[in-house]
């Protein structure tokens, strides 16, 4: 039988056969590799197979070998790109604003070609897109694919965050601890991916930038929050949190704490922003349009930023600042509830225990075990008095007898009033307002201080969680003060330092404030009385 016209191109199509059908884990076995070269009208045989191999080695293309049972399977271990490069330069060219939908298809139907036939359908992936797309860092491709590999198999992941710090550096924020969400798709914005999820411990959907993202793992839970989700869709999502619209910028200057960085960074750029310390707070500096979606942004953020510079742009913040509070301040307000530790006095455990003479060791060891510990929150429930926490800790605690007695003896030292509190409280009451305090608090505590704490006989009433054996963010004990003085709650507006106790005050329909930072915190109530009234 005559050799057909194709034999002389036996080792360019057994190229090409590697090539599309195999790859790490994919192989052919000896028949097959014959069957196909067959179907091209080549005739082979083992013995000139293995020379082919040898050949196509010399060339300086891998071919690997592996055993299946009986079976040798030999795959190309030889690539230009791995298969995360190509999902990258996919997602880049579908992404392409310039680039025609028919030609995106085009090109990424050219990528496919660099790999095997099994890895060239990870490549259909439908990218949603809003904004410029740059260059990507090639430090997210493992995050990226394992993201993508999630959504796929409908499961949660796991990963720790980062976050920027004074010194341009990412750090892990809350100290490494993982968050555990469900994934449903990616947005590539300007030139970050972003993932857009389901975050179970905020009932809500959110985003959070990939590159940020550290220690990505694919965990066992189905995913959670379709119908969120759902509700959203991707692009609207993405164009309500990421769009700026265009205008003509200019240079805006805002004060914030380091905990406030991250939006920044994220939206300007480590490079366009200028950063200066201005007492314990930062000035950032960058270039902007300054549209009302922009002034919703920088509200968004929270009391602890504010624009500082310049006068215009501050005058244009006040304006629409103030259009906001007439919108949705609502009716009067009646009363002004104030939780105490951090919004009117200072738990300054560490600085007390430094008083009374502690070492290191001593301090850290009571800020674990005694001060941040389940056991203090027995004792602001009233679980246990004082004298029974002592007890307690000197027999748990015997090494430590001594520093618990000096500890509990002077216990009224480890809450101090901030000295603006009484000014801030009699302001109040010279306005007519009543004013009522809800706290988490040891009630003897507070007994002890009630007299040399001159804001508290101020206060219309009170009501401690020990006392009552019930405390935030319990619905029950808010709705006890609510009742107990009569007030209706959205005549109301309430101050505490915790956002789960905020939540829960909203959700009963009592407007609030999450004071972060105390001089923001009592600015905003005094700009929500002066609307409402």
């Amino acid at each position: 039988m005559a050799k057909s016209a194709n034999q002389k191109l036996k080792l360019l199509y057994l190229l090409r056969i590697l090539w599309e059908e195999t790859d790490d884990d994919h192989g052919l076995g000896m028949e097959d590799i014959i069957k196909k070269l067959a179907a091209y009208g080549i005739e082979a045989e083992r013995k000139s197979l293995y020379d082919d191999f040898l050949m196509l080695e010399d060339f300086g293309m891998e071919v690997l070998k592996q055993k299946a049972g009986r079976t040798t399977l030999y795959s190309l271990g030889t690539r230009d790109f791995s298969v995360g490069e190509l999902k990258l330069l996919a997602d880049a060219v579908q992404s392409s604003r310039f680039l025609t939908k028919k030609r995106s298809e085009e090109l990424v139907k050219k990528l496919k070609n660099l790999v095997s036939r099994h890895e060239a359908s990870l490549l259909d992936r439908q990218l949603q897109v809003t904004g410029s797309v740059k260059m990507i860092n090639e430090n997210i491709f493992i995050g990226i694919d394992r993201i993508y590999a999630a959504i796929a198999q409908g499961r949660q992941i796991s990963f720790q965050y980062m976050e920027w710090d004074e010194h341009r550096n990412l750090v892990l924020r809350k100290d490494g601890d993982k968050s555990h969400i469900s994934p449903w798709a990616l947005v590539w914005d300007n030139e970050f991916y972003y993932l857009v999820a389901f975050d179970p411990a905020r009932d809500s959907l959110r985003h959070y930038r990939v590159d940020k993202m550290k220690q990505i793992e694919i965990e066992d839970g189905q995913r959670e929050g379709y119908e969120l989700f759902k509700k959203a869709g991707t692009r609207a999502y993405a164009e309500q949190r990421f769009s700026m619209y265009e205008g003509v910028k200019e240079a805006v200057t805002v004060e914030c704490d380091r905990a406030s960085f991250g939006p920044f960074f994220d939206r300007f750029g480590e490079q366009e922003l200028s950063i200066r310390k201005a007492g314990e707070r930062f000035r950032l500096r960058f270039h902007v349009a300054v549209t009302d979606i922009f002034l919703g942004w920088i509200a968004g953020l929270g009391e602890g930023v504010r624009i500082v510079e310049p006068q215009a742009v501050c005058d244009k913040m006040t304006e629409f600042s103030e259009g906001l509070l007439k919108r949705h301040a609502g009716g009067p307000v009646k009363a002004v509830i104030f939780d105490l530790g951090m919004v009117l006095v200072d738990f300054r455990y560490r600085a007390y225990m430094e008083e009374i003479g502690f070492d290191e060791d001593a301090i850290a060891f009571f800020a674990d075990n005694i001060v941040l510990s389940p056991l203090w929150c027995r004792l602001d429930r009233g679980e246990l008095s004082m004298k029974e926490i002592t007890e307690i800790l000197k027999e748990r605690y015997p090494q430590y007898r001594n520093e618990i007695e000096v500890f509990f003896t002077n216990i009224r030292g480890i809450v101090i009033p901030f000295p603006e509190s009484y000014g801030y409280i009699k302001r109040l009451k010279d306005m007519g307002y009543q004013v009522y305090i809800l706290s988490n608090y040891p009630d003897e505590l507070y007994e002890m201080q009630y007299e040399s704490w001159d804001f508290l006989p101020l206060a219309d009433g009170a009501v401690i969680s020990a006392k009552e054996k019930l405390a935030k963010p319990e619905e029950a004990f808010y709705k006890l003060l609510l009742n107990r003085y009569g007030l209706s709650p959205e005549e109301c507006i309430f101050l505490d330092d915790r956002g789960d106790n905020v939540t829960v005050a909203r959700s009963l329909g009592i407007r609030s404030i999450l004071v972060n930072h105390r001089e923001e915190a009592f600015r905003t109530l005094f700009e929500q009385l002066a609307v409402c009234g």
